[in-house]
This record gives C-alpha cells, sequence and structure tokens, in this order.
C-alpha cells in the first residue's frame, strides 16, 4: 500500500496564529500533534509537550495564552514523507522520531499527513501487552501539584503518567491536560496573581477522566484496537502493585522491531 491510498487530508496552523488557534484545531480535530506551516511551507511540528512547556513558562507569567505564538513553540524541520513511498515507511518514520504525526509532502508543501492511532490497524501481533508496557512503581496522587508534574514529565521525557489513590488508578495525566488546564488558567488569573495561585492547582484538577485501562493478559493487537477505537494515545494497566501505560508509539516500536 501507498502513502497516497492511507493518508489523511493535512491540518496545518501557520506559525504565525497564536497557540490558542492551533489548540482549538488540535481539540477540534482529536489531534496529539499538528503541523506548522508557512505559505504552505512545511516547517515542522506543534505537540502538546511543546505547548506545556511554552505555557508554562515562569518569564511571561503575566501574559495571557493569546500573546503566545506557534513560532516560539513549535518544533522545526522533523521528517517528512513523499505519498509515492511505501506506506511502511511511515511506520519507521513514527518509530525513529516518536512523533504522533508524519506529514506528507510534494516539494515543499503538505499535502497529506499519516498519524499513529491510524496506524495501529496494521498491527497484527498476539503477543501479551506487558513485554511492551511502561511501568511506574512511584505514580503520582491526585492531590499533587500540576507544576510538579510537569516538571517531572519535561524533565524525564514523559508522555503520560498514571493517578493512584488507595492502590487504584484513578486517571491519567498528560501534556494535553497540562496544556489545557495552564490555558485557561492563564485567561482566568491576572499575571500579578499567577505565580501564587498555580501552586493551587493540583492534578485531580486537570486529570483525564474516562481512564481506558486494559487486563495484562490482552494481546498487543487486542490493545492496538482499543486505542484506535478510542482515539486514545495511553491506556493504564495494572501490574501487581505496580502501574503501567502502553502508548500507541510503545506498540509501533516493538512492531517495527519485529
Amino acid at each position: 500500500m501507498k502513502v497516497k491510498d492511507f493518508m489523511r487530508k493535512p491540518i496545518t496552523v501557520d506559525k504565525n496564529e497564536p497557540v490558542t488557534v492551533a489548540m482549538d484545531k488540535m481539540d477540534k480535530n482529536d489531534l496529539l500533534q499538528i503541523l506548522v506551516t508557512n505559505k504552505g511551507k512545511f516547517l515542522g511540528t506543534l505537540s502538546y509537550k511543546d505547548l506545556s512547556r511554552e505555557l508554562g513558562s515562569k518569564k511571561r507569567a503575566s501574559e495571557p495564552p493569546s500573546k503566545f505564538y506557534v513560532s516560539t513553540a513549535y518544533q522545526k524541520n522533523g521528517s517528512a514523507i513523499n505519498k509515492s513511498e511505501d506506506l511502511l515507511k511511515s511506520f519507521k518514520t513514527l518509530s525513529d522520531r516518536r512523533e504522533h504525526i508524519v506529514p506528507v509532502v510534494e516539494g515543499e508543501k503538505v499535502v497529506g499527513s499519516v498519524d499513529s492511532l491510524d496506524m495501529l490497524k496494521f498491527v497484527d501481533l498476539d503477543e501479551d501487552i506487558v513485554k511492551i508496557s511502561t511501568e511506574y512503581p512511584k505514580p503520582l496522587r491526585p492531590d499533587d501539584r500540576v507544576v510538579h508534574a510537569r516538571r517531572k514529565m519535561l524533565d524525564d521525557d514523559i508522555n503520560a503518567l498514571p493517578i493512584v489513590e488507595e492502590d487504584k488508578i484513578l486517571g491519567l495525566l498528560t501534556h494535553k491536560e497540562i496544556a489545557k488546564a495552564l490555558r485557561s488558567f492563564r485567561k482566568l488569573v491576572p499575571g500579578k496573581n499567577q505565580d501564587k495561585r498555580i501552586r493551587n492547582l493540583l492534578i485531580n484538577d486537570v486529570m483525564r477522566s474516562g481512564l481506558i485501562r486494559v487486563n495484562s493478559k490482552a494481546s498487543i493487537r487486542e490493545v492496538a484496537e482499543i486505542l484506535m477505537e478510542k482515539r486514545s494515545p495511553f491506556t493504564a494497566i495494572e501490574l501487581g502493585k505496580k502501574y503501567g501505560i502502553i502508548s500507541a508509539h510503545d506498540i509501533i516500536d516493538y512492531w517495527c522491531e519485529m
């Protein structure tokens, strides 16, 4: 199968737009990452992790979210593929760069995109999902502060953390929830009060609801189907007294190694 037979219509944002425009597009189109362009030319990508980093900047504590622009937050360049290439190359690109989305370009113009969740439909592995789950023996609690969780996730390059209380997984915290919470916070709280008030923002206030859980006996194929159906990049799994997260990237990486 060729890329042109599978690619989606691209959703893009211009680098000179406010990040609020990018976030609205990402939310409306259920995107984890959006392609950044300028006059149709592909420049790079913007993810919720980038937005979490930018909107949490102390140097700009007094500014509303409308004053933050894509140009200062996005990741420049990145991999791109051609629509005439074999689709399996997009698997390799997603795995190598840990991207949620890969642009399809002709020259410098974006003509399509390939999404990591869409690619899960090709995963046909019947091995147990525990082989690729990431364990978190010390998860966060719902009464932990969002600022501390954000710092930990950025410093340790973590995209999602399980939130646990009384040995039960209550939810997940991802950069998406953090970025959206920071956007709302900056909009509602006056600049002079932000540094003090942000410390009162707790994980319980922002964490993802509607947690998707999977059984530790489930196969990789079954979990891939669940993530694709729910359009969720992450799911939680209980591993005895430890807790794990499985991501679409984990599945794609393992599939590429087989």
